[in-house]
């Protein structure tokens, strides 16, 4: 982990007690939960971490402070490789393979068994009659790893799409970052990757054959207000939002 410095001014804020007025005359640098993680994770810069959770996100930084990034502008624009864009898939699977326009797959019988079902229009029912939908439908992006390890061929095929999905980019922030022939630290945060590790080590493996110097840590206890607080307390500076323009 990268080590703060100690202060002895530090401020904690909570959420309830946070009042943007009260921040007049402070110094603010506001930065992403997705930098932060990076932050807390990283033994040293160069390092890149990718996230799959409910959404997906992609973010680097080299050892001149570079920024670069990558997916992260949520479902309808972005999020390829998470558990929505996983379950965005696995419904539209159940519906062509009901419908007949897709193949069998046994993430039907998966789902159909999950919600206590027996055809397409409960399931259509009991989509959209959800209040979250972006929250639902990432509840099933589970099933298409689950079906993959039966060696579903659908399932395979979707998570490897997803899998492919960060892979690409990952290598795409790392070119930005001219580190592509580097040693770097590579993290993996996020629902998908911390509760299946079929998924993961798939990844790892797929990642290896584009970037055959990235090493990914195995951490599970990544906290994003620690990193925000390491770097609060380092003093850190970097420009993260210069990557979105």
């Amino acid at each position: 982990m990268i080590e703060p410095l100690l202060g002895n001014n530090l401020i904690y804020f909570t959420e309830k007690s946070l009042h943007y007025r009260n921040l007049v005359g402070e110094k603010v640098f506001i930065a992403s939960d997705t930098l932060a993680a990076l932050w807390d994770g990283a033994n040293a810069l160069p390092a890149v971490v990718v996230v799959s959770g409910t959404g997906s996100h992609c973010l680097g930084i080299n050892d001149s402070g570079s920024v670069a990034r990558s997916l992260g502008l949520d479902y309808i624009l972005s999020d390829e490789g998470s558990s929505y864009y996983l379950g965005n898939k696995v419904l539209r699977a159940v519906t062509q393979a009901c419908d007949g326009t897709g193949e069998s797959t046994v993430i039907k019988d998966i789902v159909f068994s999950h919600l206590g079902i027996i055809n397409l229009s409960k399931l259509f029912d009991y989509i959209y009659g959800v209040r979250s939908i972006k929250q639902e439908v990432a509840r099933f992006g589970r099933f298409a790893i689950q079906a993959a390890q039966q060696n579903d061929a659908v399932a395979f095929r979707i998570m490897i799409d997803a899998i492919d999905c960060l892979v690409k980019a990952a290598y795409v922030v790392c070119k930005k970052l001219d580190i592509l022939e580097r040693e770097v630290q590579m993290i993996t945060v996020g629902g998908v990757f911390e509760n299946n590790s079929f998924f993961r080590d798939a990844f790892i493996q797929r990642l290896s054959r584009v970037l055959p110097n990235i090493s990914v840590s195995s951490i599970r206890d990544i906290n994003s207000a620690r990193g925000a607080a390491k770097m609060a307390q380092q003093g850190v500076e970097i420009d993260i939002w210069s990557c979105y323009e």
